[in-house]
C-alpha cells in the first residue's frame, strides 16, 4: 500500500469518527520532518499526531540546510518531541496497523 493510500484511508475514517483532520497538501515550504497528520476530536479533546509510512519506509533524520547554517529537524526529532508532550498521542502508522488505527480512532 502506498503512503498516500494509507493516509487517505486514515483521513476518511477519522472524519467518519468525528475527528478534525489537518494534512499539509504540499510540504515544499513547510518545516522539514513535520508529521503527516494532526487530528483533534472536538468532543473528547484528544489530539493525535501521526506520521504515515509504507511497510519499509524509514523516518528522516536531522540534516543541515544547504547554507549549513541551521540544523533541520527530522521526522524522528518531531516524533520524539510529540511523544514527550503531555496530552498528545503520537503514532508512526504503517499499512499493517490499519485495524489498530481504526480502533484508536474509535476510542
Amino acid at each position: 500500500m502506498l503512503e498516500a493510500d494509507l493516509q487517505r484511508s486514515i483521513v476518511v475514517a477519522a472524519r467518519d469518527f468525528g475527528w478534525l483532520v489537518y494534512a499539509t497538501y504540499r510540504s515544499f515550504r513547510s518545516e522539514p520532518g513535520f508529521p503527516d497528520l494532526v487530528m483533534v476530536h472536538p468532543k473528547t479533546g484528544r489530539v493525535i499526531i501521526a506520521e504515515i509510512k509504507t511497510a519499509k519506509g524509514t523516518l528522516s533524520k536531522p540534516r543541515w540546510n544547504k547554507a549549513g547554517t541551521r540544523l533541520l529537524p527530522g521526522q524522528d526529532t518531531w516524533g520524539e518531541a510529540f511523544e514527550a508532550a503531555p496530552g498528545v498521542e503520537y503514532y508512526l502508522w504503517r499499512p499493517a496497523d490499519l485495524d489498530e488505527i481504526y480502533a484508536i480512532l474509535q476510542r
